[in-house]
């Protein structure tokens, strides 16, 4: 039968007192000169990196410059336009006269049968496209988009029947998509004098930076 020595479990305490007194002040020895080498080289860093971060020249506002500027606030004051009419345009989607989604996607004419829908309906238009148009901001009012909307409903109607149940659901969609507008707060207004001033230069840089400050506000509240 083999036997295993079994080794001994000793504490911290009882190595320490075991290691000669002279190895002892060597470590700390060791140990405190690892520590300086590390705070020596933090501080160095730090210097290092204050100064190169004042090396580094600032950049020049682009709102300095009056056309970005006008264009900025143009921007700005589409995106609060536009918001509303995306957030009626998700109900309009899930809306219970919105069956199955049907104005939610482009009428496939050729799959559907539908051979003189091309010739009816000279300007197609869906739901899904206005949102994709919506998110890009590629309309350049409020009111163009609205007339969008609109235009997926009065295609519905134009081409089924009035007893068709496309056609009654699109006309109390509309209806609805009219009524909700009208609670809709009004746009914001154009292109101020201070705007037209800037582009004659007229104002001063500070000025115009204020304005497009004040822009901002009024679209985040």
């Amino acid at each position: 039968i083999k036997r295993h020595r079994l080794s001994r479990l000793v504490s911290q305490d009882q190595l320490a007192s075991k290691v000669p007194k002279n190895k002892k002040s060597k470590i700390q020895d060791d140990e405190g000169a690892i520590d300086g080498s590390t705070l020596g080289g933090e501080r160095s860093m730090r210097v290092e990196s204050s100064a190169s971060s004042s090396d580094v020249p600032q950049l020049p506002n682009p709102l300095s410059d009056s056309g970005i500027l006008r264009t900025h606030i143009a921007a700005v004051r589409l995106e609060a336009d536009l918001f509303p009419i995306r957030l009626l345009l998700s109900r309009l989607m899930v809306h219970s006269q919105n069956r199955k989604g049907i104005f939610n996607q482009p009428v496939d004419a050729e799959a559907l049968g539908l051979a003189d829908y091309r010739r009816i309906v000279t300007r197609p238009m869906d739901l899904g496209t206005i949102k994709r148009r919506l998110h890009a901001v590629a309309y350049q009012s409020r009111q163009e988009a609205i007339e969008d909307i609109r235009l997926v409903f009065r295609n519905a109607m134009l081409y089924n029947p009035p007893h068709h149940p496309v056609h009654i659901s699109a006309k109390e969609l509309l209806v609805y998509f009219d009524r909700c507008c009208q609670g809709i707060d009004p746009c914001l207004p154009g292109p101020s004098d201070l705007e037209a001033r800037t582009a004659g230069g007229l104002v001063s840089g500070d000025a115009v930076a204020s304005s497009s400050s004040s822009v901002t506000e009024e679209t985040a509240s």
